[in-house]
C-alpha cells in the first residue's frame, strides 16, 4: 500500500480558510501471460499509481499525479489554488477518524503464473474436443494487486491492496470468434469447465444459420453473457448521481416496485470471486448493498455527495472511472463493485423449455451508446439463436433488440441458475454478475 504521510504532514500547514483536504491513492499492479495456441506469446508487467488531491474552500479545486514521489505539499497548494477558480459547489468529506488496512498481494511468481497459465490453457484445450483443432485458440491470465488508500484533514487513514485474477479465453474460427471474461480473487475457483462449455455452446449455434420470421415482439432469454453486457451501462440507472439530478427512468421510484418478483440486484465488495472493493475512493468501507429485492429498488449505490443528496446512506461506491473517459477522472463518481443479479434455479435448458418459441440472446454490442440511461430506451445490434419447441435452432445475425428498460424489468418472468461475474470491459474495474433472463415481450427486427 502507498504511503501518503507526507501528506498527512502537510495537512498541518495547509493555507487559512481550507476546511478539508483529502488525498486519495490508487494503485495497480499487473502481470499478464498470453497464450496462442498452447504456446506462451507474450509476457507483460506493468504498474501504476495514481493521486487524486481535493481541496475544499468555498469551492472544491483538485491536483493529479502519476508520480508517488511527487512534493505532497505543492500538490495541496496547486489543489487549494485551483479551488478560487472552482465554481463547483463544495462536497462532503468523510469525517471519519477510523484507522484501517488489509494487505493481501498475489502470491504467485512470474514463473508461477506462466506455469498455471499454461495448466489452464490444456484444461480448456482438452474440454472443447474436436473445436481444438477447428479455431485459434487465445488465453490471456493477469494477476493484479489493486490498492486503494485515502487520507484526510479530520484524520482518516484507510487503505488496502488485493489481488485478483482476470482470464480471457477467444476461439477463433473461420467465420466467427468467441470470447468468454470472468474475474476473481482466486485462480483455483475459475469454472475452466463451464468457461469450455459456454464457448463450445456459441460456436455449436453460429454454425447452423436460421432467420427472423418478421419484425415484431418476441420472448426472449438474454444470456448471462448478454444480460452482462446490458448491465455494464444499466448499473447506471440505479446510481444515486443519476438519480438525485433526475438523470435515471427510475428517478423518483425508490422504495417501488419496478420490476416482477424473480429479480434481486445486490452490488458487494466481496462475492465468490469478483473485484476487490473493500473501501472506495472517498475512504467509506465497501458493504453489501440491496439494490433491488423481489422486485422492490430498495437502495441506489451512492458516494458521500449522492447520499447526501437523496437523503441516504453512502454505499461505499465512490470512484472515478466508471466507463471510459479521455479525461483525468478527478471527479467523483459512483462506480459499482460487483452489481450482481442473484440467480434462480433454472438451467438455461429448463427456460428454454419454458419458453417455447423465441429467442436467446447470446451476444450484445455497442456497451456504451445503446441505452438511454434517462429515459430507459434501448435499440441495441444483437445475435440470437432461435428457439423452436424449447431446442435451438439455429443463429440469427443482424438483428436489432429494442425497447424501454423500465418496461424489460417488468416484463422479467425467469431467472437461471447460472451465475457469472465478469469484469467491465476494457477498463476491468468493477464486476457484473449476471445471469440468464427471461423476459416476456422486446421487440425484434432484421438488417
Amino acid at each position: 500500500m502507498i504511503s501518503l504521510d507526507a501528506y498527512q504532514k502537510s495537512f498541518r500547514n495547509l493555507p487559512e480558510g481550507v476546511k478539508d483536504a483529502e488525498v486519495n491513492a490508487e494503485t495497480h499492479r499487473r502481470i499478464s501471460v498470453q497464450i496462442e495456441q498452447g504456446k506462451i506469446s507474450g509476457v507483460k508487467e506493468t504498474s501504476s499509481v495514481q493521486i487524486f488531491v481535493r481541496v475544499k474552500r468555498e469551492h472544491t479545486g483538485y491536483a493529479y499525479t502519476e508520480d508517488p514521489e511527487e512534493d505532497a505539499a505543492g500538490l495541496l497548494k496547486q489543489a487549494y489554488e485551483n479551488s478560487l477558480y472552482s465554481t463547483e459547489d463544495p462536497e462532503p468529506f468523510s469525517a471519519s477518524e477510523e484507522t484501517w488496512s488489509r494487505d493481501q498481494e498475489v502470491p504467485e511468481t512470474i514463473e508461477e503464473l506462466k506455469q498455471l497459465a499454461m495448466n489452464m490453457d490444456a484444461s480448456i484445450a482438452a474440454k472443447i474436443g474436436t473445436w481444438k483443432d477447428q479455431t485459434e485458440c487465445m488465453l490471456e491470465l493477469t494477476a493484479e494487486t489493486y490498492g486503494q488508500h485515502t487520507v484526510n484533514r479530520m484524520g482518516m487513514d484507510r487503505g488496502f491492496t488485493s489481488p485478483v485474477y482476470l482470464l480471457s479465453v477467444t476461439l477463433a474460427g473461420e467465420d466467427l470468434a468467441v470470447k468468454e471474461e470472468r474475474m476473481s480473487s482466486d485462480p483455483e475457483e475459475f469454472d475452466l469447465s463451464g468457461i469450455a462449455e459456454a464457448l463450445v455452446r456459441r460456436l455449436q449455434a453460429g454454425m447452423i444459420p436460421a432467420v427472423l420470421p418478421q419484425a415484431g415482439s418476441y420472448e426472449v432469454i438474454l444470456s448471462s453473457q448478454a444480460a452482462g453486457q446490458m448491465f455494464m451501462t444499466a448499473w447506471q440507472i440505479f446510481s444515486g448521481g443519476k438519480l438525485s439530478c433526475g438523470d435515471s427512468c427510475l428517478s423518483g421510484q425508490i422504495g417501488q416496485k419496478v420490476s416482477s418478483d424473480v429479480l434481486t440486484i445486490i452490488d458487494t465488495p466481496d462475492p465468490d470471486g469478483g473485484f476487490p472493493a473493500f473501501l472506495d475512493s472517498e475512504g467509506t468501507k465497501g458493504q453489501t448493498v440491496s439494490v433491488v429485492k423481489n422486485g422492490v429498488f430498495v437502495q441506489p449505490i451512492c458516494s458521500l455527495k449522492s447520499a447526501e443528496l437523496l437523503q441516504v446512506p453512502p454505499t461505499g461506491n465512490a470512484g472515478r472511472r466508471p466507463l471510459l473517459s479521455g479525461m483525468i477522472p478527478t471527479d467523483i463518481k459512483e462506480t459499482p463493485k460487483n452489481f450482481c443479479i442473484l440467480p434462480g434455479t433454472s438451467s438455461l435448458e429448463e427456460m428454454e423449455a419454458h419458453m417455447g418459441d423465441g429467442f436467446l440472446i447470446t451476444e450484445y454490442f455497442d456497451l456504451f451508446h445503446s441505452l438511454n440511461i434517462a429515459s430507459g430506451d434501448f435499440s441495441v445490434p444483437v445475435h440470437a439463436v432461435r428457439i423452436r419447441d424449447g431446442k435451438e435452432c439455429g443463429m440469427v445475425r443482424g438483428l436489432t433488440m429494442s425497447g424501454n428498460f423500465r418496461t424489460m424489468l417488468r416484463e422479467i418472468s425467469e431467472v437461471g441458475s447460472e451465475a457469472v461475474i465478469r469484469p467491465m470491459e476494457y477498463l476491468r474495474n468493477y464486476g457484473i454478475g449476471t445471469c440468464p433472463i427471461r423476459i416476456g415481450k422486446v421487440t425484434l427486427s432484421g438488417e
